[in-house]
């Protein structure tokens, strides 16, 4: 034990740069306490000395790595949910693009108002919630032509079926809701049954 704290106050003489008289009170005050430490006591300096090494490496270098981990996580988990909102919007983009195209082929004369509901039902809502789709009358009065059609659908919830309502009135075409029938399903009350019943005017 003497001779490792005798290396250790030689190492401490080369590396430590103190003027002369200093460095020889600090050494010799250190040879001094050493010396009067039983060897018990020198065994527990020795351990708070590699407890203190051990402290100070986890605060300056574990810590700040950790920190570091954590952070680029924080940056992953925030790409991550960027790039979901993107596939979102993406998703979005595709489906009112399809429903342009709808629209745009409304406005053509080869699209009848009936092809032109029932394309624009099922598109927002689904083939599989479109109950029926039945013409249900038609008048020419005044030189114009008013077609009546009914609409049943399965299964909707309300937001869906805002959707549509919003779809049928912002269009620019002449077709309108005039009637609109809602039951509640019982076994799920958040959807419904819906008749609706729309009427377009045309030009003959």
């Amino acid at each position: 034990m003497k001779n490792w704290l005798t290396l250790a106050l030689t190492s401490l003489r080369e590396r430590v740069k103190l003027p002369d008289q200093l460095r020889s009170v600090v050494v010799d005050a250190t040879a001094g306490f050493a010396a009067r430490l039983s060897p018990r006591e020198r065994w527990l300096v020795v351990f708070a000395g590699i407890a203190l090494v051990g402290i100070c490496f986890s605060l300056f270098v574990v810590a700040p790595l950790l920190d570091a981990r954590e952070r680029l996580q924080a940056k992953v988990v925030a790409k991550e949910r960027e790039l979901s909102e993107v596939a979102t919007l993406d998703q979005s983009y595709e489906a009112l693009r399809h429903e342009l195209e709808v629209v745009g082929s409304a406005n053509g004369s080869t699209l009848s108002p009936f092809a032109f509901l029932e394309g624009l039902t099922t598109s927002t809502l689904g083939r599989e919630k479109l109950a029926a789709i039945n013409p249900i009358g038609h008048e020419d009065r005044g030189g114009l032509a008013r077609e009546t059609i009914e609409l049943k659908l399965s299964g909707v919830s309300l937001q869906e079926l805002v959707d549509l309502l919003y779809k049928i009135d912002v269009t620019g075409t002449t077709l309108r809701c005039t009637n609109l029938a809602i039951k509640k399903r019982y076994k799920d009350p958040y959807t419904f049954d819906v008749t609706l019943t729309a009427i377009a005017l045309n030009t003959r």
